[in-house]
């Protein structure tokens, strides 16, 4: 059976009605789901069609993702299936439940590659130690071993602020490919000529190339993909959160 179309419109109403319902302000909800306030302003303006974190969004404004997608379901479902019955409750082992992060290093030049994918309007918070305004941390989905010396030979980078994710869309191709592993120095976050950057600009994190340009109004930070399908994006700087430098991949075939 064919699933209906989802309503980007509809869902961003829906979405506005449970968040004021809450009493909830957009960067409060999106610090629960850990995305920016743009991203739940561009979902709620009907721009985004499934946001690619629904089921937390669905979770922090209690209701369901058919509701938020079609409607489909009461608004606020009952949780009686889910109860635990008395006396079977048991604690959480935080040893063995407990998430993995880039801070639980199994070796001391242990690289994370995290859970969550970068491009193609990933939305998932960024990690790492000092990342300016991103808070949240991240799940690690396994670990690299690669040797210092090679990172520093070929981008002078820091293997302890580096983090590894899968690319997902085409924004960057032919560079970089969907489903390669890439690296990025979260330690280099100052725009510097030919590089390309890991970039959140309010639609989810991605990698940009980066050309500062003056007008009168001041700086612009010009995001240009490989990929000429897509088009140049001008922001004021204060638009873009700049959260390292991509300094290599690692191709699936």
């Amino acid at each position: 059976m064919k699933e209906k179309e989802v309503d980007p419109a509809a869902l961003g109403r829906r979405v506005a009605q449970r968040r004021a319902k809450l009493g909830l302000s957009q960067e409060a909800l999106a610090d629960q789901v850990g995305m920016k306030q743009q991203g739940i302003d561009a979902i709620e303006q009907g721009r985004v069609k499934r946001p690619r974190l629904l089921r937390e969004i669905s979770r922090a404004l209690g209701t369901s993702d058919d509701w938020l997608l079609w409607r489909r379901g009461p608004e606020e479902p009952s949780r009686e299936h889910s109860r635990v019955p008395a006396g079977e409750e048991f604690e959480p082992d935080p040893e063995l439940d407990a998430p993995l992060t880039e801070l639980d290093r199994p070796f001391p030049d242990a690289l994370p590659q995290m859970a969550g994918r970068i491009g193609g309007g990933s939305t998932g918070a960024v990690i790492s130690y000092e990342v300016g305004e991103l808070r949240a941390r991240e799940e690690v989905a396994d670990w690299w071993r690669i040797p210092a010396a090679v990172l520093r030979g070929l981008a002078r980078a820091d293997v302890t602020r580096t983090v590894g994710f899968v690319m997902e869309g085409d924004s960057m191709e032919p560079t970089i490919q969907r489903t390669d592993i890439v690296f990025i120095d979260t330690g280099r976050r100052k725009i510097e000529a030919d590089g390309i950057w890991a970039v959140d600009y309010g639609l989810g994190r991605t990698l940009k190339r980066i050309a500062v340009e003056r007008s009168d109004g001041g700086l612009r930070y010009v995001l240009k993909s490989d990929n000429k399908v897509y088009a140049d994006q001008s922001f004021a700087p204060d638009e873009v959160v700049v959260f390292g430098r991509y300094v290599g991949r690692f191709s699936v075939f």
